[in-house]
């Protein structure tokens, strides 16, 4: 009797697949076993979308076997949540990138300040916050006079070369301590100037 594949019926014929030496193995839940014989087995179909297995969702699970170890203990990656006993390292591709030394982080404020008072005269410049404050991140200076002023980061400061600070204007900037601040007036031997410095 010659019978064609849409007559097989599975719930009385059964196939046999062989060379003629071996059969082809289908195991107990139907699954065709592949015996590669120690060589490498090659898939080529480009349109694979599904992997059994290691699909969860819409995430994949990868396995490296061949490349460093990849470490991640953090749940949420958000650099915002690291804490102090976190380590985070970076690698640029080419090489590491190494941080010495404890990294700390400004919360937004200034935890002291000092005011101090000076005199700019118009015949001799003067250094405002000669004894500056340790730590100094911001400075801000006052001209409670009703003259010019003139600032500058270094001696020699004048009308010609200086920075006016209006009367009753103030200037504002990230100073640290070791930035120096010379002032002199256009006019007048007393005029007031006050200067606040900040520091984390």
């Amino acid at each position: 009797m010659t019978m064609g594949l849409h007559d097989i019926q599975a719930a009385v014929h059964s196939i046999k697949v062989s060379d003629g030496t071996n059969d082809l193995l289908i195991d107990g839940s139907g699954h065709i076993s592949i015996n590669d014989g120690g060589n490498s087995i090659t898939v080529d179909n480009a349109d694979l979308s599904t992997i059994a297995g290691a699909v969860d969702g819409t995430e994949m699970q990868v396995d490296i076997v061949s490349a460093p170890t990849l470490t991640v203990q953090a749940t949420a990656l958000d650099i915002r949540a690291l804490t102090a006993s976190d380590v985070v390292t970076i690698v640029d591709g080419g090489g590491s990138i190494t941080v010495d030394g404890t990294v700390s982080t400004v919360s937004g404020g200034y935890s002291q300040w000092k005011v101090s008072a000076a005199t700019v005269s118009n015949a001799a410049e003067s250094e405002l916050a000669s004894t500056p404050l340790v730590g100094r991140l911001a400075v801000l200076i006052q001209n409670l006079s009703n003259n010019n002023i003139y600032i500058k980061e270094a001696t020699g400061v004048s009308v010609a070369n200086g920075a006016l600070l209006p009367k009753k204007g103030y200037y504002e900037a990230e100073l640290d301590d070791g930035a120096d601040i010379f002032a002199i007036a256009d006019s007048g031997t007393t005029n007031d100037v006050r200067i606040v410095e900040y520091a984390a």
